[in-house]
C-alpha cells in the first residue's frame, strides 16, 4: 500500500511544481511584455518629439524664408530711377561737405568761409537723413565720392587767396542749379512716396544755397548784385559823367561859333542876334 501512496504523492508534487513553473514563465512573459510595451511607447514618444521637433524647424525655416521675402520685396519696392537718384544726390551731399570744410579752412574772405561752414553742416544733416531713408528702403548708397567730384576737390586743393575764393564760388553756383533741377524732377516724378517728400523739402534749402552762393560769389568777384546801392551808386556816377562831357562839349560849339569869321562879322552878329531871338 505504500508504494501506491508514495507515487501519488511525488505524481501530485511533480504536479504542483509543473504549475508554479508555468506561471512563473506566463509571468516573466507578461512582465517582458511590458517592458516591451513600455519601451515600444517610449520610442514612439521619442519619434513624436522628433516629429515634433521638425515641425518646428521647419516653421523657422518657412517663417525665416517669409522675411527673407519681404526684405527682397521691400528692395524691389524702389524704382530705378527712384535708386539712381538717391545715389547721385549722396555722392553730391558728401562732396558738398567735403568742398565746404575745406573753404572754411582755406578762404581768403569771411563770406567765403562763413559759406562753407553752412554746405558741411546743411549737407552733413541731408546726408544723414537720406541714409536713413535708404536702410529703410534697402537701398545701398555709395560710400565715396564720383571721380569728378574728386577731382575737382584736387584740384580746390591746390588754390589759395582771392583765386580759390573765386574758384570755389563759381563752381558752387555750377553745382547748385544742377541740383536744384536735379531735385525739382525728384519731387515731381519719385515713384516712392516718402523719396518725394525728403526730395520737397531739401530742394528748398538747396535753392536757398544757391541764392547765397550767388551773392557770394558777385561779392568775391567785385561784382555789385543787381539793385545794390553800389550798383546805383556806379550807374548814378556814370550819367553824371556823360551830362558833364555832353554839356561841355555844347559850351565849345557855342564858343566856336561866337567867333566871327574874316569879312563877315555883320553877318556874324546878325546871326547871333538871331539865336538870342530864339
Amino acid at each position: 500500500m505504500k508504494n501506491p501512496l508514495i507515487k501519488a504523492s511525488l505524481l501530485l508534487a511533480s504536479l504542483a511544481l509543473g504549475t508554479t513553473g508555468a506561471i512563473a514563465q506566463s509571468t516573466g512573459t507578461q512582465s517582458t511584455g511590458t517592458q516591451s510595451g513600455a519601451s515600444q511607447s517610449g520610442s514612439s514618444k521619442s519619434a513624436s518629439k522628433s516629429d515634433a521637433s521638425k515641425s518646428d524647424t521647419s516653421k523657422s525655416d518657412g517663417s525665416k524664408s517669409s522675411s527673407a521675402k519681404s526684405a527682397d520685396s521691400g528692395k524691389s519696392e524702389i524704382a530705378a530711377s527712384d535708386r539712381k537718384f538717391m545715389e547721385k544726390a549722396a555722392q553730391h551731399g558728401m562732396a558738398e561737405v567735403e568742398m565746404g570744410n575745406l573753404a572754411s579752412q582755406k578762404g581768403a574772405s569771411d563770406g567765403v568761409k562763413k559759406f562753407g561752414t553752412q554746405m558741411a553742416q546743411d549737407h552733413g544733416k541731408a546726408n544723414d537723413e537720406l541714409k536713413q531713408l535708404a536702410s529703410s528702403k534697402g537701398v545701398t548708397l555709395p560710400t565715396q565720392t564720383d571721380s569728378k567730384h574728386r577731382k575737382d576737390m584736387d584740384k580746390m586743393s591746390k588754390l589759395s587767396g582771392d583765386k580759390f575764393d573765386r574758384e570755389y564760388m563759381e563752381h558752387m553756383v555750377k553745382d547748385h542749379k544742377t541740383d536744384v533741377k536735379e531735385f525739382q524732377k525728384a519731387s515731381k516724378d519719385s515713384k516712392d512716396a516718402d523719396l518725394k517728400a525728403f526730395a520737397s523739402k531739401t530742394l528748398s534749402v538747396i535753392e536757398g544755397h544757391l541764392q547765397l552762393a550767388e551773392r557770394t560769389e558777385s561779392a568775391v568777384k567785385g561784382k555789385p548784385e543787381a539793385g545794390s546801392p553800389e550798383k546805383s551808386a556806379r550807374n548814378s556816377a556814370g550819367t553824371s559823367t556823360q551830362a558833364t562831357g555832353a554839356s561841355a562839349s555844347g559850351n565849345t560849339a557855342n564858343v566856336s561859333g561866337n567867333a566871327p569869321a574874316s569879312g563877315g562879322g555883320t553877318k556874324g552878329t546878325s546871326t547871333q542876334s538871331a539865336n538870342i531871338s530864339k
